[in-house]
């Protein structure tokens, strides 16, 4: 049977199977991807507090002050390159990921320089975790059952953080937060599959 004539997630060239049909598609929002997964903002301040430190001994010191300030320069010039490569990264993760759900399956393809698809028919989902965070952005991992298991660096960076033995795909920083929650949950319960867990975010725990 040939099925050329399938309906086609938006830059996926596989068609799906006859019948099956797209309910849902998006890809990962580039700043909330940056700071949770790349840790940019975290390595901003990781090397402006050792600019602030290098300069506050070379005071104790007794330095000059252009001694003082070209150190606490050289370590905050290394901050700003650091964590634009992290954007970088951060950028072309955004290009290469799509995220979406169909009547039948939840399907993440990712990759920078090898690209691959990770295609989770509902019937294995086992479990639903969701997220929203403070800037309105929010995380969906999927736990599989039975013993099949998809590498966590594969996976990285949309695998669910330290979940290394038991890796969970992750639709990680998705700004149509609402939608696609509400689109999952509704596919999955035609499957009779279970429905997504809200989890509170790091921050709403820290209240």
């Amino acid at each position: 049977m040939s099925l050329l004539g399938g309906e086609r997630i938006e830059g996926i060239e596989a068609p799906l199977p006859p019948g099956e049909h797209v309910r849902w598609q998006g890809r990962p929002s580039l700043w909330p991807l940056a700071r949770r997964a790349f840790h940019v903002r975290a390595i901003l301040l990781y090397f402006g507090a050792l600019a602030g430190l290098r300069a506050a001994l070379a005071i104790s010191d007794g330095r000059p002050a252009p001694e003082v300030a070209a150190g606490a320069t050289a370590l905050l010039v290394m901050g700003l390159i650091a964590a634009g490569l992290a954007l970088l990264l951060a950028w072309l993760s955004v290009r290469t990921t799509i995220f979406a759900i169909t009547d039948r399956r939840i399907v993440l393809r990712s990759g920078i320089v090898l690209n691959g698809t990770v295609s989770i028919p509902f019937r294995i989902v086992d479990r639903v975790d969701t997220r929203r965070h403070g800037d309105g952005s929010g995380d969906v991992a999927i736990a599989i059952a039975g013993s099949d298991r998809i590498p966590y660096l594969s996976l990285w960076p949309y695998a669910r953080p330290w979940r290394v033995n038991h890796p969970e795909p992750m639709f990680r920083a998705v700004s149509d937060f609402d939608a696609l929650t509400a689109t999952l949950g509704e596919a999955l319960a035609g499957f009779g599959g279970p429905a997504p867990q809200s989890q509170a975010s790091p921050a709403a725990r820290a209240h």
